[in-house]
């Protein structure tokens, strides 16, 4: 079995349990909030919706949109800025995609969060991880001092032309 195969597994599993511990208990406050966070951390938008009466997406400092991020679930991303916090944890959510070259989940968070956040952190992510697709993303948004000695420090491929 490959890694992909396993974590595909894994999230599978979780899922079919989270949906069934929803019908067969009592959703409280503390609990929908596990539940909406371990939705978000393993993509589940249905279940997220279904929770989101119960919850606040901002609670834990937005915890949720972070594992989203972390993780890539892009329709996850898309839907929980307008709910909760893209710049708390200092654009923590914004960083851990880039880090992850997760292009489309920076693409969604940029508007949301602060790319400047921690010295423009998520570019340096992004260069150091030679994700050249969320660099091009972060770069026009990041602090032009940080992003230089990002990209110069790390050597990354195409990015010391810009400057």
């Amino acid at each position: 079995m490959t890694n992909s195969t396993i974590k595909s597994f894994i999230k599978k599993t979780i899922l079919i349990f989270l949906s069934f511990v929803l019908k067969k208990t009592e959703i409280t406050k503390k609990n929908a909030q596990e539940y909406f966070e371990i939705a978000a951390q393993f993509g589940s938008l249905s279940i997220a919706k279904y929770l989101l009466p119960f919850v606040d997406p901002k609670a834990n400092r937005s915890i949720a949109l972070v594992w989203a991020a972390d993780s890539g679930y892009v329709d996850m991303v898309k839907f929980l800025p307008p709910l909760s916090d893209a710049s708390e944890r200092e654009s923590q959510a914004l960083r851990w995609a880039a880090s992850n070259d997760h292009v489309e989940c920076v693409r969604a968070l940029i508007p949301h969060s602060d790319p400047c956040a921690e010295e423009s952190e998520a570019l340096y992510w992004a260069a150091r991880n030679k994700c050249q697709a969320t660099f091009d993303l972060l770069y026009p948004a990041s602090d032009p001092k940080a992003a230089k000695h990002a990209a110069c420090a790390l050597g990354v491929p195409r990015t010391i032309s810009i400057f």
